[in-house]
């Protein structure tokens, strides 16, 4: 039988990536850490916790974009963690909803042709990957699947794909969508008391009560919960974003500009998603993510959460 390989075999991505996949596990099934933690990744990948600064991370719930590695660390590497840190560890990280768009860098979120779905770049697709990857689930809007026709998947990343939730009050989806008919990850339809025919029966439907206002996301997020689903990845669209960030229900909020411009044409809604805005909401760290810029912004802090992460300032080029 031939040995594992050393450890040192593994890449610093594919060891951080390792030990952020593990995180948001204990996140989602234990109550939030608060003293430092000492990680070390063995020969094949796994976890382990030590007792010394000498592991390979150290970790500070309490201040989670603070750790600290006892090597160097390659950029990408580095970046992985202060950019998903935060998100898997901290005192709300069990009950964290993180929402994330990508757009043009004039406002658009999807072509006007409805032939390319994509308007951000590889970097960017890959890091909803990751998002989903790191979730309990992964919520969209009706719309969403509609135009788009997702499979909500962890197709392009290592790791687990969520459970796919799908916002339909009115129960007009047809049931030949992609995210009905895959088996690849489990899949709940969430409608106003009505039912959607024909749906396969591996689909789960769960009624959530709608008023003038529309569907009471405070309900849904509690009957989520009931069924272990604490933290939420909510992908899409903007309109479902707006109403998530109005009832005041979301903890973080990630938007990517692309440096494209479509021209005249249907933008986003009349909400503070624009990244001159975005600061006006709570502090905002950035990332660049090949050509695309990832805004993050903190809500927690007007919700009476957890304090915010440090600002960074945006690159120049933006």
């Amino acid at each position: 039988m031939r040995p594992a390989p050393p450890s040192s075999a593994l890449s610093d991505e594919a060891r951080v990536w390792g030990c952020l996949k593990v995180l948001a596990r204990r996140a989602s099934s234990e109550r939030p850490a608060r003293a430092p933690q000492y990680l070390a990744v063995d020969a094949r990948g796994r976890l382990r916790q030590e007792r010394c600064a000498g592991a390979f991370l150290e970790l500070r719930p309490r201040h989670p974009e603070k750790w600290s590695a006892s090597e160097p660390l390659t950029p990408a590497a580095a970046q992985l963690l202060s950019l998903f840190l935060p998100l898997v560890l901290g005192p709300d990280s069990n009950r964290l909803v993180l929402a994330h768009l990508g757009q043009s860098a004039d406002g658009h979120a999807a072509t006007f042709s409805g032939s390319d779905k994509f308007i951000t770049g590889s970097e960017d697709i890959r890091h909803t990957h990751r998002l989903r990857a790191l979730f309990d689930a992964v919520l969209v809007g009706a719309s969403t699947v509609a135009i788009d026709d997702p499979l909500l998947t962890t197709r392009l990343v290592s790791g687990p794909s969520p459970v796919r939730v799908v916002l339909d009050p009115h129960a007009r989806l047809a049931p030949e969508r992609q995210v009905f008919r895959d088996r690849g990850a489990r899949t709940l339809v969430v409608t106003e008391p009505r039912r959607i025919l024909g749906l396969p029966p591996h689909v789960e439907q769960m009624q959530v009560a709608c008023g003038s206002a529309g569907m009471d996301l405070r309900l849904l997020l509690a009957a989520l919960r009931r069924r272990g689903l604490r933290r939420i990845f909510i992908e899409g669209g903007a309109l479902t974003i707006s109403h998530f960030m109005r009832a005041q229900l979301l903890h973080r909020l990630q938007l990517t500009v692309a440096p494209v411009e479509l021209g005249p044409g249907p933008g986003l809604p009349e909400h503070a998603l624009s990244p001159n805005k975005l600061p006006e909401l709570g502090r905002t760290r950035c990332f660049q993510l090949g050509n695309d810029t990832l805004f993050e912004t903190d809500l927690s802090e007007g919700l009476g959460l957890s304090a915010p992460s440090k600002p960074c300032a945006a690159p120049a080029s933006t």
